[in-house]
């Protein structure tokens, strides 16, 4: 089940990346970029939290997220369904 999605002029967005020095600072530590190489959908779950009516009347970032999640959400489904087999 998805959000329906508020009118774009009551969406607000962060600005917001991770430093190329702390890209950088971890790689070496791990040997990779990012932690998981794989991830595998059987063992994976999406957790959203706080994404409350309250929530989001009251912070337009909270609205601003609604799409991603929404994203998310309907690719974690389509990739369960691959895992399992249900779909080729």
């Amino acid at each position: 089940m998805t959000a329906s999605l508020p009118d774009s002029s009551e969406l607000a967005f962060h600005d917001w990346q991770v430093e190329e020095r702390e890209v950088r600072r971890h790689i070496p530590r791990r040997g990779r970029q990012h932690a998981f190489e794989v991830i595998d959908p059987r063992r994976t779950a999406l957790v959203v939290i706080d994404m409350v009516p309250f929530f989001l009347d009251e912070s337009a970032y909270c609205r601003g997220i609604v799409a991603n999640i929404n994203t998310l959400a309907e690719t974690a489904e389509v990739l369960e369904l691959i895992g399992s087999g249900a779909i080729a």
